[in-house]
């Protein structure tokens, strides 16, 4: 495979035709491409299994593009990437790459790459328990609908891991969390909450999911997907907010007239402050280590 990298705020940016001489093969699973005191480094990883990679299982490619001179990493680029085959016996001329980097870059059906790892989907939840994903730049027999996603019933508020391989919805009506795997767009596992869930959020660290319901939260871990714990607040609707270092969740209790203020290492509520009205909703500072509420009345 021939990789063709471009980085840059814009579309008019820097284009990296060097690294076309970088192939993906079983015994050099890693590469770097060094130009100009740019140093790309490519490592594809097997999402299960090792390489070589077989047809119809999951690959995930990491790139690292750092000065050569400080080994530091460039900030501020938003790279784009590509693999297309490289025929046996053809040289990884730079002519012909960075005439591959320009077609791929003009979006054209008629210059597609192997594998286009600059592929973005926008999702809509809808109110028939399903979500759709669009793909925004390409459309498929006349359609630009990539996928649906089956809930079991109307999801009213999500949330994305960092990694973006899940997507985790809440469905109020089933009392249950839907976790969505990114890949095959299929619910892979449902969280059952004691009711009717709210507001839903994921700490700075993501090592918990928090959902509120009635009169509380309950905490999920992520890797497991297990409960971790069950704390009372006061009556709601919530609103999360969460200290940076993820050491604190400030949850407010309209009902109430209160905001909780929760050790998610102990997983215990520590006090519960009167904020004299209806806090409606929360938000922490990072400079003040402060939390700010806003009520109502």
């Amino acid at each position: 495979m021939n990789l063709g990298f471009y980085t840059g705020g814009c579309w008019r940016g820097l284009v990296l035709t060097m690294a076309c001489a970088a192939t993906l093969s079983a015994q050099t699973p890693a590469s770097r491409v060094v130009s100009e005191g740019i140093a790309v480094d490519f490592d594809p990883v097997m999402t299960a299994g090792q390489l070589p990679a077989r047809s119809g299982q999951d690959v995930r490619f990491r790139f690292r593009i750092s000065d050569t001179a400080t080994g530091n990493p460039l900030q501020g680029l938003k790279p784009a990437a590509w693999l297309d085959l490289q025929r046996p016996g053809q040289p990884p001329e730079t002519s012909r790459c960075t005439k591959k980097v320009a077609a791929f870059l003009g979006d054209s059906l008629l210059s597609v790459p192997s594998v286009d790892l600059n592929a973005w989907y926008v999702l809509a939840m809808n109110e028939d328990a399903s979500i759709s994903v669009v793909n925004p730049r390409f459309g498929f027999g006349g359609s630009q609908l990539l996928a649906m996603v089956f809930l079991d019933s109307p999801g009213e508020d999500w949330v994305l891991t960092a990694n973006q391989q899940r997507l985790l919805v809440s469905m109020p009506e089933s009392a249950r969390i839907a976790v969505v795997d990114t890949v095959s767009w299929k619910v892979i596992a449902r969280l059952e909450i004691p009711s009717r869930p709210g507001h839903i959020a994921l700490q700075p660290d993501e090592k918990y999911l928090w959902v509120s319901h009635a009169g509380g939260l309950t905490a999920f871990d992520l890797q497991t997907l297990k409960p971790a714990a069950q704390i009372l607040t006061g009556a709601g609707p919530h609103e999360l907010a969460f200290s940076s270092d993820s050491h604190f969740i400030f949850v407010t209790n309209y009902g109430a007239g209160t905001v909780s203020v929760i050790d998610t290492a102990k997983t215990i509520k520590i006090a519960d402050v009167s904020v004299g009205g209806r806090p409606s909703s929360v938000a922490f500072s990072d400079l003040s280590r402060t939390a700010y509420v806003a009520n109502e009345g």
